[in-house]
């Protein structure tokens, strides 16, 4: 069979291997549907007069060959893991893309519009180039990158140097990078199957959720965008529009205390590099992000300032307390990874100490007798923990003193609950220093 002069379906094809190694021309529609074939390849083809429609399709190889001419559409739905090369596959109409749980894909951009969409885990992405983006048909490969794999600090349109958490990444290449239109990403975020989702959502509360790009040579840095203001679309690589969305996927009003089940990152692009979803940070202020336990360690890291030295210590109970050291840290402007392994007990909670300012080291020992905890009272006047606060209406100190139990992230009362104050939560040597309680050697 060299030539098809009708349309051509493959369906419910369950063989390991469909091989069309002679057919050259199809005159209408090329249709596969509802197929399990391990490979499906069409080696010869050089030609469909009208649309091609893949939906429904789970194999693991389809191959088109160097050079397929396609007169019309081309519309593609698969779900992974599957590996697809479309790149010789030339439309002269437009090209849509949806791939679900498949982490790479090569093909052409449409004569017209291109989109192309990649659902994996926890994200949805969704690139759409419109119709004049390029002037041919342009090759290009969309593949999915582990957020582990970027940078852990990226740069603010202000040029503040930020900590980054990346969500969800994508890295586009394309023959010809600059777009003659600008392109629109999105990123639907399912906020129930991110690992830390309490974490995003105070992220996303401070406005401290946004898109990053990074260059594609490798160690490239990343920049974050701006976070457009209420009611703004996206401007192009300058701010991204963050839409929190209900169960229905609407909208939910301004001000809605309601927690979003999806949060959409929205963004128009001017050229196509790596991006990605990322939650950021001031390295000022030390935040304990990302606490998990498994395989039997308990593994959590914070932002850090460059030359800063910090102590990680650690008590397996509250009542008595006994601090024990369990490392000791430079800050080197990034994150900082903290592992403790093996758990062997029912609980246990982690403190993160700064070394204070010499000053503020004396007058401690000078009022309190004291030098045990001092780094403790420096790192919570002039850093605030973001999450698990007790406030001083329950007891608890306010400013930011609080203990984290790594095992079962609950919110637990101050080893001392009595109230102190201070002028800021910046001051250091200002403090009220003779407010503090003063805490037993363990």
């Amino acid at each position: 069979m060299t030539n098809v002069f009708s349309d051509f379906e493959i369906s419910d094809a369950t063989a390991n291997t469909v091989l069309f190694s002679e057919l050259e021309t199809v005159g209408g529609n090329l249709t596969i549907t509802d197929t399990t074939a391990n490979t499906i390849v069409f080696a010869e083809l050089a030609e469909v007069g009208g649309d091609v429609t893949i939906t429904d399709a789970t194999s693991n190889t389809i191959l088109f060959s160097e050079s397929t001419s396609v007169g019309g559409d081309v519309s593609v739905a698969l779900s992974g893991p599957t590996t697809v090369d479309f790149s010789g596959v030339r439309s002269g109409g437009n090209v849509s893309i949806v791939a679900d749980e498949v982490t790479a894909f090569s093909a052409q951009t449409g004569g017209k519009s291109t989109s192309v969409t990649f659902i994996n885990g926890s994200a949805a992405m969704t690139a759409q180039l419109p119709d004049g983006t390029f002037d041919t048909n342009v090759s290009f490969t969309v593949a999915q990158l582990a957020p582990a794999a970027l940078p852990d600090t990226g740069t603010t349109f202000s040029g503040t140097t930020v900590a980054v958490d990346a969500v969800a990444a994508y890295q586009f290449t394309f023959a010809v990078p600059t777009l003659h239109q600008d392109a629109a990403l999105t990123f639907d975020i399912a906020v129930a199957s991110l690992p830390d989702p309490p974490a995003f959502l105070a992220a996303l509360n401070a406005s401290r959720v946004t898109l990053a790009v990074a260059g594609d040579a490798p160690g490239s840095p990343l920049q974050l965008f701006d976070v457009c203001p209420a009611n703004q679309p996206p401007v192009t690589d300058t701010c991204a529009r963050i839409t929190r969305l209900d169960a229905n996927g609407l909208p939910l009003p301004p001000g809605s205390p309601a927690a979003p089940t999806t949060v959409r990152v929205e963004g128009v692009v001017g050229h196509f590099s790596t991006y990605a979803v990322v939650t950021f940070q001031p390295l000022g202020e030390l935040t304990i992000t990302g606490p998990e336990a498994s395989d039997g360690a308990f593994s959590f890291s914070f932002a850090s300032q460059a030359g800063t030295n910090y102590t990680v210590q650690f008590t397996d109970a509250l009542q008595p307390v006994n601090w024990q050291t369990l490392t000791n840290l430079s800050g080197n402007g990034g994150l900082l990874q903290v592992s403790d392994a093996p758990l062997t007990n029912a609980q246990r909670f982690y403190r993160v100490q700064v070394a204070p300012l010499t000053a503020v080291r004396e007058r401690l020992r000078q009022r309190h007798g004291f030098e045990h905890g001092f780094a403790l009272v420096h790192c919570f006047l002039k850093f605030r923990f973001r999450f698990g606060l007790v406030p001083p209406a329950a007891g608890g100190f306010g400013a930011g003193r609080d203990y984290f139990d790594g095992w079962n992230k609950s919110r637990l009362t101050p080893i001392f609950p009595q109230r102190y104050s201070s002028t800021s939560s910046e001051t250091t040597e200002s403090a009220h220093l003779d407010e503090f309680p003063k805490e037993p050697e363990p």
